[in-house]
């Protein structure tokens, strides 16, 4: 984080974003959405955020559910 020091307030150049910090090649894996560098140990995509692992356990467990409520309606006829 920086800081600065300010005298004076009219003379002050506000800086209202900074670039994000990019990782090095040891710290990095390629986003499968945008083909951007990300951080490794990090879930979701520094730049578009997508997370793949959340994605597909939010598919199997959609499927679990489907299973579940197919095989409740198969015992429920017999």
């Amino acid at each position: 984080m920086r800081s600065v020091e300010v005298n004076d307030a009219l003379e002050c150049e506000f800086i209202i974003g900074a670039d994000r910090l990019t990782p090095e090649e040891s710290q990095a894996r390629i986003c499968r959405q945008c083909k951007r560098q990300t951080w490794a140990h990090t879930d979701a995509c520094m730049w578009c955020g997508h997370d793949a692992t959340t994605r597909l356990f939010r598919w199997v467990l959609l499927g679990l559910g489907l299973i579940g409520v197919i095989f409740t309606l198969i015992i429920g006829m017999r």
